[in-house]
């Protein structure tokens, strides 16, 4: 049923659907980041932001709702130091995510 209403969601083309549909039970990360990503990509960083928070609360363990809170323009200084730390701890080797500043 959740799949259903993210696909309905994506087919509307509205940001409240959308957002409504990534935060519906049950959780996905994978829809929560993808909803972060299309909101964000369509700078609507208030819901982006929105969702991102929602995501990592769901699953603080999920290296893509962390590193999908970085695409968010409007990130406090804080926030984003807390995402590239949270980032380098859970992908330690990855080269890119240790040059994040």
């Amino acid at each position: 049923m959740a799949d259903n209403h993210w696909y309905n969601a994506l087919k509307s083309q509205k940001a409240e659907i959308l957002q409504k549909a990534a935060l519906s039970w049950p959780m996905d990360s994978n829809r929560l980041a993808n909803a972060v990503n299309i909101l964000a990509q369509n700078k609507l960083d208030v819901q982006a932001l929105t969702v991102a928070r929602e995501a990592i609360k769901f699953n603080p363990r999920s290296a893509d709702a962390w590193q999908t809170m970085l695409s968010i323009q409007t990130l406090t200084p804080t926030e984003r130091a807390d995402a590239i730390k949270h980032l380098q701890e859970l992908d330690p080797l990855n080269p890119d995510v240790q040059k994040l500043k």
